[in-house]
């Protein structure tokens, strides 16, 4: 017996399940009626059309949520803009605590991912890198 892979639904069904759901992959699982978001993703990764529908619904997301954090900026709405900024999901709009380090070391080419990081830990972080950078 062979698994259907998810290949029984239409494009068009996977394009409104695409568009209703934003592009999250388990809620399109769910719209669609399946049971696995692998043969989902799978489906979805391996047709053009479908792909770039989810990035484009994905994106529509992000001006959505980028949407309301300008009308909450503009109410004023101080704890809304903090906690927005602070999750990470403006992150790719380049909102975000975000810390460059710039090392003096030649024969190293480190990136460091501080995205998982509290702001206390970040703070700290910071001190430590502080205490350790040797003055000019």
């Amino acid at each position: 017996m062979t698994k259907s892979r998810g290949f029984h639904r239409t494009d068009k069904q996977y394009l409104e399940a695409i568009a209703a759901s934003y592009g999250n992959m388990t809620a399109i699982t769910e719209i669609l009626g399946l049971k696995a978001v692998s043969m989902v993703r799978e489906r979805i990764n391996n047709n053009p059309v479908l792909y770039e529908a989810l990035l484009e619904s994905r994106e529509l997301k992000m001006d959505l949520i980028e949407n309301a954090f300008i009308k909450k900026i503009k109410e004023g709405d101080r704890f809304v803009i903090i906690q927005g900024i602070k999750s990470g999901i403006m992150r790719k709009r380049g909102y975000g605590n975000k810390i460059e380090i710039e090392s003096t070391n030649t024969n190293t080419n480190t990136n460091v991912d501080l995205s998982k990081l509290t702001v206390d830990e970040l703070i700290l972080y910071e001190n430590l890198v502080n205490k350790t950078v040797k003055e000019s």
